[in-house]
C-alpha cells in the first residue's frame, strides 16, 4: 500500500510555508535579491523513486498536506496531517523541527 499510494502522489522534500510551488534558496534568493541565507530550509523536488528510497533508507517524517477528511480516507503509516488550506498552516509548518528531514506531499 505504501508504494501504491506514494506512485499516486507527488512528493517534496523540506518545508514549504505555502500550498504554491516550492523554490528552492537560489531562487528565492534570485528574486529576492538577498544573499542565500544557510539557515533557510532546503527544498528538493523529488520523484516518487527517490521519495520511496528516502522514506525507506532515512530518517524522515512524512506531511501529508491534504485535508483531514481526505488523510482519514487514507495517509501513509506514520504520517503527520498538516491541512495546507487551514488558517495556521504556515504557523504549524513554522514549529516544526527544522533539524529534521520531511517529505511532503
Amino acid at each position: 500500500m505504501k508504494t501504491s499510494l506514494a506512485a499516486a502522489v507527488t512528493l517534496v522534500l523540506g518545508l514549504s510555508f505555502g500550498c504554491a510551488e516550492p523554490q528552492t534558496n537560489q531562487e528565492s534568493s534570485k528574486q529576492s535579491g538577498a544573499q542565500e541565507n544557510p539557515e533557510a530550509p532546503v527544498v528538493e523536488d523529488v520523484d516518487v523513486a527517490g521519495a520511496a528510497k528516502l522514506i525507506a533508507e532515512s530518517d524522515v517524517i512524512i506531511l501529508d498536506i491534504r485535508t483531514p477528511g481526505e488523510f482519514q480516507r487514507g495517509h501513509l503509516v506514520g504520517a503527520i496531517n498538516i491541512d495546507c488550506s487551514a488558517g495556521d498552516y504556515a504557523e504549524k509548518l513554522g514549529q516544526l523541527d527544522k533539524g529534521k528531514t520531511y517529505v511532503m506531499h
